[in-house]
């Protein structure tokens, strides 16, 4: 996915500038991210270390901008996504927490996970999508990463859109350094980013849930834990 359609699709870029906080759209081989153990991407196939281009990103913003990159929030939709849970996993140390759309665990094997901190983590998930179960598999992995103590507490959006979606919330709360661990599950939502852009046709897609606005739930996010 480019630059520019990632921008349009979430509208970060307006959010961030509402709430002063700094975003940025690296472009990875082909539209797409090799994640280690992950999809056949044209990054995966032509042998790209996304993860340590990312590295080096980060280092060369930071002092040119005057950013502290050591605290950042990688988030990101589909195989962007998945690229951002590979982020979370080998450059915890350059992150504050993980937020994903549409990109569950497993992608390649979560075992091999093993951040040097713990990371707060969002998970957004469209039961039209992915199953369920892997979504409480996603969260489930990163509570026992993150030593949460108890079990999930669970909470409901109510219903603003009358899209036909309802929005489930888990959350794994006291974890280490004070991290958490939140997904929200759209019942009957598609591969899509909740308050944007669709990415396509609802026929190819799914619906892209109103219920809420994924980008503002990213600055809510990230201001508790950067």
């Amino acid at each position: 996915m480019t630059t520019t359609r990632m921008a349009n699709i979430t509208h970060l870029s307006a959010v961030a500038d509402a709430h002063g906080f700094a975003v940025l759209f690296p472009q990875g081989i082909g539209d797409s991210w090799s994640v280690p153990g992950g999809l056949p991407t044209p990054a995966q196939q032509a042998g790209v270390d996304d993860v340590a281009f990312v590295h080096s990103l980060l280092d060369a913003v930071g002092p040119k901008f005057k950013l502290e990159t050591s605290r950042a929030v990688a988030t990101g939709i589909s195989n962007g996504g998945h690229f951002a849970q590979a982020l979370g996993c080998a450059l915890a140390d350059h992150l504050a927490g993980v937020v994903t759309v549409a990109a569950p665990l497993p992608i390649g094997n979560p075992r091999g996970c093993k951040p040097s901190r713990p990371l707060s983590i969002l998970d957004i998930v469209g039961t039209d999508d992915q199953p369920p179960s892997t979504f409480e598999d996603t969260l489930a992995f990163w509570a026992r990463t993150d030593k949460c103590p108890g079990g999930a507490v669970r909470s409901f959006l109510p219903d603003v859109a009358h899209d036909r979606t309802s929005v489930a919330i888990s959350t794994f709360q006291d974890c280490s350094k004070r991290t958490e661990v939140t997904g929200y599950l759209v019942t009957g939502g598609g591969h899509a980013w909740p308050g944007g852009e669709a990415l396509g046709s609802t026929e190819e897609f799914g619906v892209t849930t109103k219920q809420f606005d994924a980008s503002e739930l990213i600055w809510t996010f990230l201001s508790r834990h950067t």
